[in-house]
């Protein structure tokens, strides 16, 4: 019955996006999905646990079908330094809703870098998103507040783009993470952007998908996310 009334909701009005919400887990069968654009995967948005949801999710699903939120809705704000909570959301259906919480007062600074990540997620990721392989450098994350390191790595069809999310989790442990793209072209030439400094280095895609990129990052609940473009 409820396969059928969506069926006819898409024929009666076919440019009508639908969202799925995942309640849980308990709406997301094929049958459901293959009648709907895109679905949320959780309404726990804190992280880490909301970055291993992510993670699991994508073992199962295309990223471009698992919608994401950041911002202060479900208390998202709470855990993690900014750029943590929006890149944790950039890899797949990104979705932000309220930049502060109720009652407190604009800031700048906080604008200004909001806006730098969605315009990096539109201009960078977003238009070879569909078509791209995401990478679990971490599939497995143990527990509900998992700790150690999450990595995942999306990269083109063909493979010109990539764009990585590095993430430390809860607890103690390792300051570093050496990472080794998988979606790359060793016959390519790309230049590599950390963006928590906003610089950029050369490097051949042999070199990077053998010797790594070392990834320090010197606090719990922190990020880094790696943009590659070829340039030959």
């Amino acid at each position: 019955v409820l396969y059928g009334i969506f069926d006819r909701v898409r024929r009666r009005w076919p440019r009508l996006l639908l969202e799925n919400c995942a309640s849980g887990g308990g709406r997301l069968d094929l049958g459901l999905l293959r009648r709907f654009h895109y679905t949320w995967i959780t309404d726990w948005q804190l992280a880490p646990r909301s970055i291993k949801i992510f993670n699991g999710m994508t073992l199962a699903f295309p990223p471009e079908l698992c919608d994401r939120n950041a911002g202060v809705g479900q208390d998202g704000h709470l855990r993690g330094d900014l750029d943590t909570q929006v890149r944790s959301c950039m890899l797949g259906h990104f979705t932000l809703t309220g930049i502060y919480p109720p009652g407190e007062h604009s800031n700048s600074a906080h604008v200004e870098q909001i806006k730098h990540h969605v315009a990096v997620y539109k201009e960078e990721i977003r238009p070879w998103l569909p078509t791209s392989r995401l990478y679990h450098h971490t599939p497995v994350l143990e527990g509900l507040e998992p700790q150690g390191w999450c990595v995942m790595e999306l990269a083109s069809a063909d493979r010109r783009h990539g764009a990585s999310g590095v993430f430390r989790l809860a607890g103690q442990g390792e300051p570093a993470f050496l990472f080794r793209p998988r979606g790359l072209d060793p016959s390519m030439t790309y230049t590599v952007t950390r963006d928590n400094v906003g610089l950029s280095f050369v490097r051949d895609g042999e070199a990077l998908m053998s010797e790594g990129i070392r990834v320090r990052l010197d606090r719990p609940l922190a990020s880094e996310l790696l943009l590659v473009e070829a340039t030959s």
